[in-house]
């Protein structure tokens, strides 16, 4: 049996830059990967199965970790069959790849215990089928991606000792909502927009440390789910009065997160954070998934 835990994602800048020809949204984003994520187990079994401890799984068909057990195992040629069981601990719809992250899990899971030996580069191609993040989420790490989000390029990370604060409402953000709304309020043909302007030294460093970051993050997402979603935008508010360097929301939300100097940083969650439904924690920059 094979046990992993898989990574999140959080995205220091994002920008929407259009539509390409396949009318999916062209994206600027740095992806940086972060070690919170759900529990995930492998064991040899003649069939495939699926099972979870959060009852609001569904058929097992829809899930992203069997979409991807079945593909690698029908592109491979494999007949190797494998018991999966999901312990789901990352919030759904919360802009932080939790099903993505469990999608890339399987891959690199699976591709052990089946003894394929696929590269990490073979299994981010069969991953960019299921999904924009999945790739980067095979991989962890820090990445500029382009493209859907899909294409990438290394580059620094944040420094280790950084703490990343995540905190997730009881609302969630429909992703094609935020899309959509996004898509009223700029109507093509969309002039001209520069990706890469908040981070002119992304290629040029080692590491990004947190105080090079302040005042440089930037969601485009912002712009349509705060005034929706203004519980969202209290959230980040209260991330910043609490001494984060930065914070941003993550994605198209609900998530938000900080930076601050350490994960031990003297800082306590508002006190009504727990009457208000807020699920919280420290993490850290991580690579891709994580074995048990």
């Amino acid at each position: 049996m094979l046990r992993f835990r898989s990574v999140s994602k959080i995205n220091l800048h994002l920008r929407i830059l259009g539509i390409m020809a396949d009318r999916r949204h062209e994206l600027a984003t740095c992806f940086q990967a972060i070690d919170y994520g759900d529990e995930l187990s492998f064991e040899d079994s003649d069939s495939l199965t699926l099972t979870c401890d959060d009852p609001n799984l569904g058929p097992q068909e829809g899930n992203l970790v069997w979409k991807a057990a079945t593909m690698l195992r029908e592109r491979s040629g494999s007949a190797c069959g494998a018991r999966i069981h999901l312990r789901k601990l990352v919030p759904y719809g919360a802009g932080l790849g939790g099903g993505s992250g469990d999608a890339a899990t399987a891959l690199v899971a699976l591709n052990r215990l089946w003894n394929l030996g696929w590269s990490a580069q073979a299994l981010e191609e069969l991953g960019r089928a299921l999904g924009a993040d999945v790739p980067f989420l095979v991989r962890g790490g820090a990445a500029w991606a382009t493209g859907a989000g899909d294409v990438l390029s290394a580059v620094p990370g944040l420094s280790p000792e950084v703490g990343i604060l995540v905190a997730t409402p009881t609302v969630a953000v429909p992703t094609a909502w935020a899309y959509g709304t996004w898509d009223q309020l700029h109507p093509e043909p969309l002039p001209k927009r520069e990706g890469m302007t908040n981070f002119p030294a992304l290629h040029s460093q080692d590491l990004l440390r947190m105080e090079e970051l302040r005042g440089r993050l930037v969601n485009d997402f912002e712009e349509v789910v705060f005034p929706r979603f203004p519980e969202i935008q209290r959230l980040r508010d209260e991330l910043v009065e609490a001494g984060a360097a930065a914070a941003l929301l993550s994605g198209s939300g609900s998530s938000v997160f900080g930076l601050f100097p350490s994960r031990e940083a003297p800082l306590s969650p508002p006190t009504d954070w727990g009457e208000r439904g807020v699920r919280w924690r420290w993490c850290s920059p991580a690579g891709g998934p994580i074995e048990l």
